[in-house]
């Protein structure tokens, strides 16, 4: 069970933020010491891509688990954001990839029971990869928040 170390990275990041209320910059900064410089810009796109597609992603996800968000597992919802992630927005890697690591991650945060789920949820969103999570919302700001990312009460 190899995981990138970019990845590995990105996932513990995401976990510190989510957890602590942690500044990703500055876990960022501190992480940039630890790997080289193709890990670093991978890294570096996936926390603040998932961070800044964090409602998208929850959304896209919610329908391809039909689950709610809050009733996953944190370590679950970190890796399917990190795989939705890198399967929608980055054209260099490949599904498969996005897919194995992410299983991979939730084996290594000792939650074996759900790598099958990811990797169900996952396999889903390659199946649909036209979904738009705010498609079906008729309510314009609703539709733009989730489109955007941002917050019903900043649009």
């Amino acid at each position: 069970m190899t995981i990138s170390p970019a990845r590995r990275a990105a996932f513990d990041i995401l976990q510190r933020v989510a957890e602590e209320s942690a500044y990703s910059s500055v876990l960022l900064s501190r992480a940039n010491n630890n790997l080289d410089a193709r890990d670093r810009g991978l890294g570096h796109e996936l926390v603040l891509g998932v961070l800044r597609r964090q409602l998208w992603l929850d959304r896209a996800i919610e329908h391809f688990a039909h689950r709610k968000i809050n009733s996953l597992d944190l370590p679950v919802v970190i890796a399917l954001r990190l795989g939705l992630y890198q399967i929608r927005f980055l054209s260099r890697v490949p599904a498969s990839a996005a897919i194995n690591e992410s299983v991979n991650l939730v084996k290594a945060a000792r939650v074996k029971s759900a790598a099958t789920f990811v990797n169900a949820v996952l396999r889903r969103a390659t199946r649909e990869p036209k979904y738009d999570p705010s498609a079906g919302i008729d309510d314009p700001t609703e539709r733009l928040s989730i489109e955007t990312s941002h917050p019903d009460w900043l649009i």
